[in-house]
């Protein structure tokens, strides 16, 4: 129990600092980044914001967005895309076991090895009339989806909040984090 509270002082500090350090032309830079085109100029059709965007502004994926942070892939979700991302929202972070935690805490390589099975390339829609299939992650891994009726799986996790379009791409909220099954050190 104090480890997990200890992540969370971790990240909780982490997202201070970096608000603290950030100098007012790298707000302007960051504002910059968030310029959103028109994607079609029928002005009826709502404006969406980026992946990076559509994550800042959802207070329950401050835990993965500190991460990626973290590990230096905020850089590669600024790019055109697509990209689906499979997000762990808060409480799958803090529900993980001990021994996670605290991997995750100390070990870089296992955040980023953990976080790029979160990433595909290419925009990934669940029907429920599929029954399972595999995508390929931007680290290099096959996970598998499995589609129902009643639920989508995405290898551990199950898909709480589907398909939040973006400009760059789709977000699926997920409530567990999918664990890589070994890390090379």
């Amino acid at each position: 129990m104090k480890r997990k509270a200890g992540l969370l002082l971790t990240i909780a500090a982490l997202l201070l600092v970096s608000i603290v350090m950030v100098k007012p032309s790298q707000c302007q830079e960051a504002a910059d980044d968030i310029i959103i085109d028109d994607i079609n100029e029928d002005s009826s059709m709502p404006e969406t914001g980026t992946i990076l965007q559509t994550i800042a502004n959802n207070k329950s994926l401050e835990t993965f967005m500190g991460f990626l942070e973290q590990v230096g892939l905020i850089d590669m979700l600024k790019g055109d895309g697509p990209y689906t991302l499979f997000i762990p929202d808060d409480s799958a972070f803090s529900g993980l076991p001990d021994k996670e935690l605290e991997r995750m805490e100390y070990s870089d390589k296992f955040v980023k090895t953990t976080l790029l099975r979160h990433i595909v390339e290419g925009k990934v829609i669940v029907f429920a009339d599929e029954e399972k299939r595999t995508v390929q992650t931007a680290g290099g891994e096959e996970i598998s989806v499995v589609a129902t009726e009643e639920s989508v799986q995405i290898e551990n996790a199950t898909i709480i909040d589907e398909e939040i379009e973006c400009s760059n791409g789709v977000i699926h909220i997920i409530d567990a984090v999918i664990i890589p099954k070994k890390v090379e050190r």
